[in-house]
């Protein structure tokens, strides 16, 4: 059984997101995550939440929150990547403040140092004007294989 090789490129990537067109990323498309903006050094992603994604207590699943947050870190990073660089989360931890039933929750990730080999990035997701979960993470940048 052959591994299917990913595709890594990201021509044009950026510019789709920009014009609404998730396609090419199927978590933002599977969730109909919506694009704030992605910037060098900032991404902001919104999320709408219901009842599908809750927990057995009738809350949103708490994985769910931290993935858009882990989305919108690396989606900060990749704006600010060289040709032929990629990125993966190698350490990443959460705090959970507060708990969402549903409605909009908005992830903002940034860069707060990049070097050549590894990344620090802190995240942030809001849900009506207040903070339910902070991160912060640790990315490896590598060239691609390519």
């Amino acid at each position: 059984m052959s591994e299917k090789k990913a595709d890594i490129s990201f021509d044009g990537y950026f510019q789709a997101l920009e014009s609404g067109d998730i396609s090419r990323n199927p978590y933002l498309k599977f969730f109909q995550v919506k694009i704030g903006c992605i910037e060098p050094g900032k991404a902001i992603l919104k999320m709408d939440t219901d009842s599908r994604y809750h927990q057995g207590g009738g809350l949103v699943q708490g994985g769910l929150i931290a993935a858009l947050s882990d989305e919108a870190m690396a989606n900060a990073l990749l704006r600010t990547l060289a040709d032929g660089e990629i990125t993966a989360t190698v350490d990443i931890h959460h705090s959970h403040l507060r708990p969402v039933v549903s409605g909009e929750i908005i992830a903002t990730g940034e860069v707060v140092k990049k070097g050549k080999t590894i990344a620090f990035l802190k995240g942030e997701v809001s849900h009506n004007g207040k903070v339910v979960l902070t991160s912060t993470a640790t990315f490896i940048i590598q060239k691609s294989a390519k």
